[in-house]
């Protein structure tokens, strides 16, 4: 057993070891080259004139001199360079059948910023590299664009059987097009790493065609790097990159920007099968995300952002305005050994599904195996289906720190309409504690668990640092929501990881003031209230009580207040923060002031019933008073 937060620290490491180790190789491999030469010419021939980049490529390959190159560097071998005289900028393949750059060396670095591409306007299709060798191809400081091919091996910009690496380097405007089976518009490569490089407007078309800007089989790394504009139309899985089909494949994103991706399904209008992973499909092996930004991708399938076979890790990220039709507007999590974890990250405005059918769950995350968060934020997220924020379809779901609120389920069997996290078949119960969870359906939350609205501000670049052993990066920070004044997040969290930063990294402090916030992001505004419930006894303190509980009440929390009549009075009801019978008091932000009204009980005293004589009563009466007199007559006479 592990101690707490030993799986998240770990987890940084790898990441920056991970880099570090991406720089060392990069550096290691252009400067521990063997043979150099130096592109001299422009066109695309092998001639005495000049050395062109063709030249030069076949130069290594035979590791013999071709047309008019020089070797000014060292015997051929592992690790040859290529560089560019400063003339050289662009070079534009002939229009010919199959006129792809063939490398069929192990190893070698092409270095220069240099444009390298197939003509758009080219009547024949063909990639712009094609690595036949098994080691690392190293592409730094170029352009590969306007790339073409229908062959089912794929890899309309670079294909390689061994490892592309780019370095400062863009991949962009290739297209991959076959009936069936067609994989990686961009690269198609056993395994691809890149450091400050962009590959984007690639795509891959056909039946179950995957992996519109990168496909591969083992690892990719992306650091300080933008996965962009990248689509799989009418196809099948990721839309920006997929990897799987191996146990060994790893996909790690760190400190980089994906968006704008698209993942099409074989119909292309969400009607037909495939179209998941807007951004990313991973069939295989660990997905982690580190101080990334997963942005505005989309899916016609599952998973706007991400579609995960497998363990998925998140730390430090933001995803947001991604959409999947089916569902998992930014995650769609499925079944694995391991628990998926996600750690000091935002997810906003992430949505799932069309109105019109009421279908599409979890607008943020559709899941079906556990899932650990922390210290986190969810919020404005949206399904047209079964949970605003989260469709909990199975597995144990464990969240501590977290806000999940102002989320919208249009779905009638979320009743509300304003439902965060919903459990789609039977009932649940959450793991964690010192969440704010504003509404949950057929799962019980945490005791103790917060309510309220949570006063978040702006979805905002609250600047970032990035991890160790990583340069900065220039494509921004990823954005999150910080708690505003009166937030009832403010001091109520936990950090049962022990993270030292929250999502934005060092120097930002994860606990401030004593104890962390809930959510992802820290602020050292300080915490506000308790706030006093002030009741007024009307029309005397004498005729009656009221009572509210909690009072004073924690900031953005609940309290109810009752009345109870003295004897002789009757309770008419409250006025002023309360109106009529009932006083329940919600997200309590600053002071209330409550009157009670009371009446005195009036007490009706019955009438004494007056004597009445009927007619003859009254003739009987007269009759006696008539003979009295007459008798009293006589004894005078």
């Amino acid at each position: 057993m592990h101690a707490p937060g030993t799986r998240y620290l770990r987890t940084l490491s790898r990441a920056a070891l991970s880099l570090a180790a991406l720089v060392a190789i990069a550096t290691a491999t252009i400067s521990a080259h063997a043979a150099t030469i130096v592109v001299n010419g422009s066109d695309d021939t092998i001639h005495a004139g000049n050395c062109s980049l063709r030249a030069a490529v076949a130069s290594m390959n035979a590791a013999s001199l071709q047309g008019a190159c020089t070797n000014t560097g060292g015997a051929f071998g592992s690790g040859d360079l290529i560089t560019f005289a400063p003339a050289v900028t662009a070079i534009t393949l002939n229009d010919a059948a199959g006129n792809s750059l063939i490398v069929s060396t192990n190893n070698l670095v092409i270095q220069g910023n240099v444009i390298v591409e197939r003509n758009t306007g080219s009547s024949n299709a063909f990639r712009v590299i094609s690595h036949t060798g098994n080691g690392t191809l190293t592409l730094s400081g170029l352009t590969i664009r306007g790339g073409f091919t229908t062959s089912a091996s794929a890899g309309a910009g670079v294909f390689s059987l061994g490892t592309v690496n780019l370095l400062n380097a863009t991949v962009e405007n290739n297209i991959t097009n076959c009936a069936t089976g067609c994989n990686g518009g961009g690269i198609a490569a056993a395994s691809v790493t890149a450091s400050n490089s962009s590959i984007r407007n690639n795509q891959v078309r056909g039946t179950g065609a995957s992996g519109g800007g990168i496909w591969s089989t083992g690892l990719v790394e992306l650091a300080n790097s933008d996965l962009a504009d990248n689509q799989v139309v009418a196809g099948g899985c990721g839309g920006g990159v997929y990897v799987g089909g191996d146990v060994t494949s790893r996909l790690r994103i760190i400190s980089s920007y994906v968006g704008g991706n698209r993942a099409q399904d074989s119909s292309g209008m969400g009607s037909g099968s495939g179209g998941n992973g807007g951004a990313i499909c991973a069939s295989d092996g660990l997905t982690e995300i580190l101080n990334s930004e997963i942005r505005g991708n989309d899916s016609l399938g599952e998973g706007g952002g991400i579609y995960a076979i497998n363990t998925v890790s998140i730390d430090q990220s933001s995803l947001s305005g991604n959409f999947a039709l089916r569902g998992g507007g930014a995650l769609r999590l499925g079944f694995t050994a391991t628990e998926h974890q996600i750690r000091n990250s935002t997810f906003h405005n992430n949505s799932a599904g069309i109105s019109s059918s009421n279908s599409g769950n979890g607008g943020a995350i559709l899941m079906t195996n556990a899932v650990t968060i922390n210290n986190s934020t969810f919020s404005n997220n949206r399904s047209a289906g079964l949970g605003g924020a989260i469709l909990h379809n199975g597995g144990t779901l464990s969240m501590t720190s977290t806000i999940v609120a102002n989320s919208v389920s249009q779905n009638p069997a979320n009743g509300s309409g304003t439902l965060d996290i919903y459990r789609n078949s039977g009932t649940a119960t959450m793991l964690g504690s010192n969440n704010l969870i504003q509404s949950a359906l057929n799962i019980t939350v945490p005791a103790g668990t917060l309510t309220a609205n949570p006063l978040l501000g702006p979805l905002s670049d609250l600047g970032c640092v990035a991890p160790a052993g990583f340069s900065g990066s220039s494509i921004g920070c990823p954005r999150g929501m910080l708690p505003g004044a009166g937030s009832p997040a403010i001091n109520a969290g936990a950090n049962p990881l022990s993270l030292s930063f929250d999502q934005r990294g060092s120097g930002f402090p994860r606990v401030i003031g004593g104890q962390a916030d809930i959510g992802a992001i820290e602020t050292s505004v300080a915490s506000v209230g308790p706030w006093p419930i002030t009741v007024q006894v009307l029309p005397t303190p004498t005729v009656g009580n009221v009572s509210c509980t909690p009072n004073p009440v924690p900031n953005g929390q609940s309290t109810t207040c009752t009345a109870i009549a003295n004897p002789g009075y009757v309770f008419n009801g409250f006025s002023g923060a309360c109106v009529g019978a009932t006083c329940v008091l919600n997200n309590v932000t600053a002071g209330r002031n409550v009157t009670a009204q009371f009446s005195a009980i009036v007490v009706s005293t019955p009438a004494t019933a007056v004597p009445t004589m009927n007619s003859l009563a009254l003739l009987a009466l007269l009759t006696a008073l008539a003979g009295l007199g007459g008798a009293r007559a006589r004894r005078v006479r």
